[in-house]
């Protein structure tokens, strides 16, 4: 038996047959449209309000009765060839219920920042990007390692923010930011903490999410070809990898528990394809090891980050193409929880 973490799913004593659930069934609720690359959502603590970084359009908004309200304005934005895309504001996370966390991605090698801003109540003018608490923290090089950039996905934990970003090929690091608990508006240290390319083979870490026993689950590039040989990891908050699994997709680049059941949902962001999925990750045994396997729900056209909201409803942000060079149309959209419940009851999964 394996001394590590359990995925939380279904587990399986026989190979499960790779056919998709009726997608037929599923009913996609776009929330909003007319996003430019949105990148990251997350929701609210308390009011389960759902924020998103409209990267391209260098803000993050939040969504009040199905209408969009700006909430910090004026990012840095990049251009970024290997996405066709504009870039700004990234990963997003809540310390409290009032204090947010972004992840920047539009600024030169080195110089992107993780910044911590008090969000202003529903209805109040937006802040602007200068308005955030304390000092930024950067990864710049030192001592023969690379500079970070892109803090493309962050998750609060015990011990502080937990960041994935780009920048050291050989090491793929994941970063951890701690902040005093005396000075609030400080943060204290932003250092480097798991070589994830070292530890698991795989390219780098692409997305982050805490589990439901604590720890850290991350998602990780397979190699830059055709191979389905993305993987998902489970990692202590001190560093320490503690399993993992192939999960059987190209580009995993998001990852989300479900709150009500701990399903563990994932969604597939290939490259070279314009559509990726949203899939449920199950895990089983064959010949007393423990394997992943996914199980597709739904395609999806470039979903790029997810969530889950309070009431189990799964929340996903799609980056479509541009069809002109300052048409924005990608979206905020939801896969219902009653959806989700039936069919994968229909699929035996309970």
């Amino acid at each position: 038996m394996l001394d590590a973490p359990t995925l939380f799913l279904l587990i399986f004593s026989l190979i499960l047959s790779a056919v998709p659930v009726d997608c037929q069934e599923i009913e996609i609720q776009t929330i909003v449209e007319g996003l430019n690359h949105p990148m990251g959502v997350t929701v609210q603590p308390e009011t389960g309000t759902i924020f998103v970084s409209d990267s391209g359009a260098a803000r993050v908004i939040r969504i009040i009765d199905q209408e969009i309200e700006e909430v910090v304005i004026g990012f840095p934005v990049d251009q970024v060839a290997e996405q066709n895309a504009t870039l700004g504001p990234l990963g997003l996370c809540f310390l409290d219920q009032n204090t947010l966390v972004i992840g920047e991605g539009g600024q030169a090698t080195g110089e992107d920042q993780i910044l911590r801003y008090k969000v202003p109540a529903v209805g109040e003018p937006s802040l602007n990007y200068s308005d955030f608490l304390g000092k930024p923290m950067t990864m710049p090089a030192a001592e023969k390692r690379c500079a970070e950039q892109d803090f493309q996905s962050i998750v609060s934990g015990a011990r502080g923010v937990f960041v994935a970003s780009r920048g050291d090929h050989e090491k793929g690091w994941i970063s951890l930011a701690t902040h005093s608990t005396e000075l609030e508006e400080h943060w204290t240290e932003f250092s480097r903490l798991i070589p994830s390319r070292i530890l698991t083979n795989c390219q780098r870490a692409s997305c982050l999410t805490k589990s439901p026993q604590g720890y850290l689950l991350v998602g990780l590039k397979g190699q830059a070809n055709e191979t389905k040989d993305s993987s998902i990891a489970f990692f202590s908050e001190e560093g320490e990898l503690l399993s993992q699994y192939q999960c059987g997709l190209k580009e995993v680049a998001g990852l989300a528990y479900d709150p009500s059941s701990n399903r563990l949902f994932a969604i597939d962001s290939p490259k070279e394809a314009v559509v990726g999925g949203l899939y449920q990750l199950i895990e089983f045994t064959q010949e007393n090891r423990t394997l992943c396997q996914p199980r597709l729900i739904v395609p999806l056209p470039n979903p790029t980050s997810c969530c889950f909201d309070p009431h189990g409803n799964l929340l996903v942000t799609l980056a479509r193409e541009k069809d002109e060079k300052n048409d924005a149309s990608g979206s905020l959209i939801q896969v219902n929880r009653v959806d989700l419940v039936q069919i994968l009851s229909q699929q035996g999964d309970r």
